[in-house]
């Protein structure tokens, strides 16, 4: 009998971090921005998309409103959903 089962921070199963990594980059990519090696794991892994955006966009001195991460964050979901 199953006793108990464990997710990740978002409810998944699989490995999916290279997809929303992916993702990350495609938006930062519209920002004129690039990640730098391992960056996205040092900086996203165990925090929220809308933390990971605001800190990844604060280190490059670039610093926005709720208002707009919500806008980056509804972008990262239609590019989701067109994949």
């Amino acid at each position: 009998m199953i006793k108990a089962v464990i997710f990740n921070f978002n409810g998944i199963i699989i490995n999916d971090e290279s997809i929303h990594q992916q993702l990350i980059e495609e938006i930062l990519l519209e920002e004129n921005l690039v990640l730098k090696p391992g960056e996205y794991q040092q900086i996203s892994l165990g925090r929220s998309d809308r933390v990971c955006l605001q800190n990844l966009l604060a280190s490059r001195g670039r610093v926005v409103d709720d208002k707009y991460l919500t806008k980056l964050l509804q972008k990262k979901l239609k590019i989701t959903l067109s994949k």
